[in-house]
């Protein structure tokens, strides 16, 4: 069975790409995305593809090494920090790749720079909707979606950043992670 990408217009068989390891990485990747996210991905991952060749697999499993950690359950750090939800992040996604970039990029640092931008934007409104609600002494606005990051989420990035520069084992930290679970399911 032939396939053909819709970003660049090579033509591949499905069963080289299911033999290939980076491959089959790539697809067990964009399988713990949130499907906005993945679907707004292939776009963005073009963007890292060079001028004159095609994006090798393996380019695509290190990029996405980067970037799914960030996705799921990271922070992403600019000027604050933020968790920023998959319909956020397939918006910064579809804007990066809808401006003209130079090729290839090397690294998220732009995508994250939009990130905050829409962020910014939504706080930005919010505040402003907040203030209005204020002055004609009406219900303020629930924060932005965009921009809420709860107390578990807070006190479960603490505990990853501990391990990380501690260097706890992984046992220890899945331990510490499902004991504040437990304690804010109480």
């Amino acid at each position: 069975m032939k396939l053909t990408c819709p970003s660049c217009g090579a033509l591949t068989s499905l069963e080289a790409a299911a033999n290939d390891k980076a491959a089959r990485q790539v697809s067990a990747l964009f399988g713990r995305l949130p499907p906005e996210v993945a679907r707004a991905l292939p776009e963005y991952l073009a963007l890292f593809r060079p001028q004159k060749q095609g994006l090798r697999w393996t380019r695509v499993v290190a990029v996405l090494d980067e970037l799914v950690p960030m996705v799921i359950d990271g922070f992403v750090r600019q000027g604050r920090r933020r968790k920023p939800t998959a319909v956020v992040w397939q918006e910064a996604l579809m804007a990066v790749a809808n401006r003209d970039l130079v090729r290839p990029l090397k690294n998220h640092n732009y995508l994250i720079e939009v990130l905050a931008g829409i962020t910014d934007k939504a706080e930005g409104k919010w505040e402003q909707d907040r203030d209005q609600a204020h002055r004609s002494q009406k219900k303020a606005p629930a924060r932005p979606v965009a921009d809420l990051v709860s107390d578990l989420t807070v006190e479960l990035d603490a505990a990853k950043y501990r391990a990380e520069v501690t260097g706890a084992s992984a046992e220890a930290l899945e331990a510490e992670l499902k004991q504040i679970r437990e304690a804010h399911h109480e």
